[in-house]
């Protein structure tokens, strides 16, 4: 999850300052190495990358998907992730186990796909993660906007996005090199 060689954004933004938009942004300005797959079936172009309809339709591996679409989507991503052969998904999408009896029944199916193919699962509700010293931010959190990590080897875990990103902020303002940050979401 930490050392992707590539990255797919289902439900890829073609504006970087949306959900689906920051961690192409991000991954792009920071320099990721690695192919960023975009995934919107209603855009050919997404910041001046080539998207494509569904993760089977990608070219290459995927080490890592992003999942940020509407919670509804999600179950059927994640299986889409599952049989495709990606290994770790993060998913930003809320309204699994933190909404009620509904979202918990969600969030138990999703973990039954992740327990079925052997992916792992960041999230659900999760701000993602990033690694500044390979320079892959699969993430939305507006801190890493203000304050770029440039890699180090210090790391964050929150399960809290919010508090996490001001962890980040307060580290970069005394100074510190900030390599990783996971936020978890609602974890299981």
């Amino acid at each position: 999850m930490f050392a992707p060689g590539s990255i797919a954004v289902i439900g890829a933004s073609a504006d970087p300052t949306r959900i689906g938009g920051r961690p192409i942004a991000y991954s792009l300005k920071a320099g990721f190495s690695g192919p960023l797959y975009p995934i919107n079936p209603e855009r050919p172009q997404i910041q001046g990358l080539r998207s494509y309809p569904a993760i089977d339709a990608v070219p290459g591996p995927v080490d890592l998907a992003i999942i940020a679409v509407k919670a509804d989507a999600v179950l059927e991503n994640a299986r889409a992730c599952a049989a495709r052969g990606v290994r770790c998904v993060v998913v930003f999408s809320a309204g699994f186990a933190e909404s009620g009896a509904e979202g918990r029944a969600k969030q138990q199916l999703l973990s039954s796909i992740a327990r079925g193919s052997g992916m792992r699962i960041n999230g659900p509700n999760s701000l993602g993660l990033f690694n500044a010293n390979i320079r892959a931010f699969p993430t939305f959190s507006v801190s890493v906007e203000h304050c770029m990590p440039s890699g180090g080897r210090v790391g964050i875990a929150s399960q809290s996005g919010g508090y996490g990103g001001y962890v980040l902020k307060l580290a970069h303002d005394r100074g510190l090199d900030i390599g990783n940050l996971i936020t978890t979401g609602n974890r299981k």
